[in-house]
């Protein structure tokens, strides 16, 4: 007998944030729920194979999703305030937890922002990325969202013109012809538990400082042409984001040319950490 089969499908699924930012995301490209299990072999003299392989810490539950920014936000969309409210849970001694779910995929509760990326180059669309960390709600994938016709749906999407970078490095504050630019944040969060608590009673808690770069790739050399210039501020806007890494300093310069190249290229990394970033 042929066994009934029902499946999601990209038309169903699309992100929601709550927490310290509420938020709909719209434009979602992909989503991976992904759970690891922690668990120990039990062996015995005399037993072929393990008595039992019990679970003796918290799982390891993360949703991460990619969706393409906004040049403008409506009500519901995520924009930088929301992302910053986000992020300064994560470095806080008692955060404010966030559940983050995506239809049909899965549901992360009592969560904190673990990476967050934003990239974007000439000839392709900006992606943004979220990762959150925290405790697998019971039940696992989330009712499925209401698909809506493109005419009743409309997405401002961020066009090259929508993408500057700001540098401030003595008197040097030119990005000449930046061909792409991209911001990595991440902080490490981990899962707590007590001797009296439950497996499933883990409390996530980010570890500062953690890291962040941003990285941009351009046809004149700038930004000091030197990694040993002071710290100094570096934003990186894309659409409704703007990342500010405070006391950055370029941690590495690379600068290539080939025969056929039309231009040379220079690449720079400018480094800092995760509690050094304002985002708006």
């Amino acid at each position: 007998m042929a066994i009934a089969k029902t499946r999601v499908i990209y038309t169903q699924g699309n992100a929601v944030i709550s927490g310290p930012a509420t938020a709909d995301i719209k434009s979602v490209q992909n989503a991976t729920l992904n759970v690891t299990v922690p668990r120990e072999n039990v062996n015995a003299f005399g037993v072929l194979g393990t008595v039992d392989r019990p679970q003796l810490a918290a799982d390891d539950v993360s949703l991460e999703f990619s969706y393409i920014p906004l040049a403008t936000a409506a009500a519901g969309d995520i924009d930088g305030t929301d992302l910053e409210l986000i992020r300064a849970e994560t470095v806080k001694a008692a955060p404010s937890y966030s559940t983050a779910s995506c239809g049909g995929i899965g549901k992360v509760k009592l969560a904190l922002m673990n990476s967050f990326g934003s990239e974007a180059a000439v000839g392709a669309m900006p992606t943004n990325t979220m990762s959150f960390t925290g405790t697998k709600e019971t039940g696992g994938s989330t009712a499925v969202a209401t698909p809506v016709q493109n005419s009743t749906l409309t997405m401002d999407l961020v066009q090259p013109e929508d993408i500057s970078l700001a540098a401030a490095l003595g008197t040097d504050t030119s990005t000449p012809c930046a061909q792409s630019a991209s911001v990595a944040w991440d902080c490490p969060v981990e899962i707590i538990l007590c001797l009296d608590d439950a497996v499933t009673d883990g409390s996530a808690f980010g570890n500062p400082p953690g890291t962040c770069s941003i990285t941009v790739e351009q046809l004149s050399e700038s930004l000091g042409a030197s990694t040993g210039g002071a710290a100094a501020s570096y934003a990186l806007t894309v659409g409704v984001f703007t990342y500010t890494l405070s006391g950055a300093r370029v941690d590495s310069a690379t600068n290539s040319m080939a025969i056929g190249d039309l231009f040379a290229t220079y690449n720079y990394v400018i480094g800092g950490t995760a509690d050094g970033i304002l985002i708006t």
